[in-house]
């Protein structure tokens, strides 16, 4: 038996801001739909004047996994700045996107506080089975 294609029937997307009031907590980006969700983008943009390593795991419940991390340069997304894919940077094999079923949620996190009134966005976009 081989792998079945899934097919969302809603597009989804939405985004959160972390700033320096957030501090270093995990923010929560996105839960599942009941009937499960493929997340296939999470870009990442800031304004900030110095990199920023992100961190993005999964969370059921009182547990957390690790997706990864990566780190987003001074200013991604502006000024000419591409801004960073955390989907597309993760290994082969994970790169179709996240899946996700009922309780599971994504979250983000920057390792270093942003300054002042500088911001990171993070946004994700794909679709509910």
């Amino acid at each position: 038996m081989g792998f079945q294609v899934f097919d969302e029937k809603t597009l989804i997307g939405a985004c959160i801001t972390i700033n320096a009031a957030s501090g270093t907590a995990f923010q929560q980006l996105v839960g599942a739909a009941p009937t499960g969700s493929l997340i296939e983008r999470i870009v990442l943009t800031q304004n900030d004047a110095i990199d920023h390593m992100v961190e993005i795991q999964k969370y059921i419940g009182t547990n957390q996994y690790q997706y990864g991390s990566v780190n987003v340069p001074a200013g991604a997304g502006y000024n000419g700045v591409p801004p960073v894919d955390f989907v597309a940077s993760m290994p082969a094999s994970m790169q179709n996107g996240i899946y996700l079923v009922l309780n599971y949620y994504v979250r983000v996190r920057v390792t270093t506080a942003m300054q002042g009134a500088t911001v990171l966005t993070a946004c994700y976009t794909g679709g509910n089975f």
